[in-house]
Parts: C-alpha cells; structure tokens; sequence
C-alpha cells in the first residue's frame, strides 16, 4: 500500500534481471526518492519523517516490504544484486570513484552517505505485531513497521485535513485510508482498524 500522504517519485515492484533470459536476481517492493528540497504545501510545509531530513540530502530507499518480515531478502546481501541497484537508479556512474565505496556500505550495514549529496539506504517495512524487527544484518538500514507508518498517515491526514480532502487523483488503497480516518475517533482506533483489515 502507497502512502497518499508521502508525494515522492516511487517505483512499485522493480525486478533486478540478471544476464540469461528471463533470470530476475532480485525485487525491490518500492524504490523511492525524496528530493532534497521537497516541500508540499509551501505556506504551512507538510514535515516529513524525520530520519528523511536529518542529514539534508536527497534519500534514496531500497525498500522491502514483507508482513510479519524480520529481515530482509537475503538476496540484497549480494555485491551483485546491490551494484545492480544502484545502477538502475543511476545517481552514481559505475566509472566513480565513490561507486566501490558506496556499494560496499550498502552491502555491509544497508546505508551509504559516501555520495555528498544523497543518503542511499535500505528500508525494512514490515506488519509484525510483535515488532520483532529490532536488528537486521543491514544494521544502520531504516526500519518503520506498518503501524508507524499508519499513524504518521493519520497525523498528516489530521493536520492537513482540509487540504486533503481534495483526493479524487488518489489510488483506491488511499482513499480507503481517507474513509478509515474518517471513522475514527483517534490514530490508535485509525491504526487499529488498517491493522485489521489487513491481518
């Protein structure tokens, strides 16, 4: 599910393909991009979460979106599959200098500020209700569970509610979240009634 309160270019379900004919290495369930600079609604700036403007550079996410995920697929792991990754998004040449330095990062703790002007990481978004999802071998990776997420939808939703009652562009996932909202009384009842309705 896409969030309609997070307006960044996003690529759903992007395959890696290896060399032989119809080989995949492997999926990233999202890729995104938060531009440096990004602002919605000018004259009251909609924030951001906040690990996505504390370091002042344009994000990019490798993201794994598994429920009830510990860790991620353990494909990323691979030089291969990374210097893949980082070549279908083509911030960094693979003749760069940087382009070693960046990969190995990405391989062995899933996050990368090698680049001076972007952060390059892995994040882990799982429904887990155990929030079991504390430690993964990417350890400086972004991890945000679905219940976070949910209630940074709320809130955005909550804030901003006469902006965003202009929706009709949205996908059905998004306006299905306007109408939870809509009948709910706070974000614990919000997150709860997702939570529920994808269990």
């Amino acid at each position: 599910m896409v969030s309609p309160a997070q307006r960044v270019p996003l690529l759903e379900n992007v395959f890696v393909h290896g060399d032989r004919g119809g080989e995949t290495k492997s999926e990233i369930d999202l890729l995104g991009v938060r531009f440096r600079f990004r602002r919605e609604h000018p004259p009251k700036p909609m924030p951001d979460a906040e690990w996505t403007v504390r370091d002042k550079r344009t994000v990019v996410v490798f993201c794994d979106a598994s429920k009830g995920a510990k860790e991620f697929n353990a494909a990323w792991e691979k030089q291969e599959v990374i210097e893949r990754f980082l070549a279908f998004v083509g911030i960094i040449r693979d003749d760069d200098e940087l382009f070693p330095k960046v990969i190995n990062d990405l391989c062995t703790s899933g996050k990368s500020l090698a680049a001076e002007d972007y952060l390059i990481t892995g994040l882990l978004m799982t429904h887990d209700p155990h929030e079991r999802a504390e430690k993964t071998r990417w350890r400086d990776a972004e991890r945000v569970s679905l219940s976070e997420a949910l209630a940074f939808i709320y809130d955005r939703f909550n804030e901003y509610r006469n902006i965003k009652t202009a929706h009709g562009q949205w996908r059905p996932s998004g306006h299905r979240l306007w109408d939870v909202f809509n009948r709910s009384f706070d974000q614990e009842e919000f997150v709860a009634k997702v939570l529920s309705e994808i269990a």
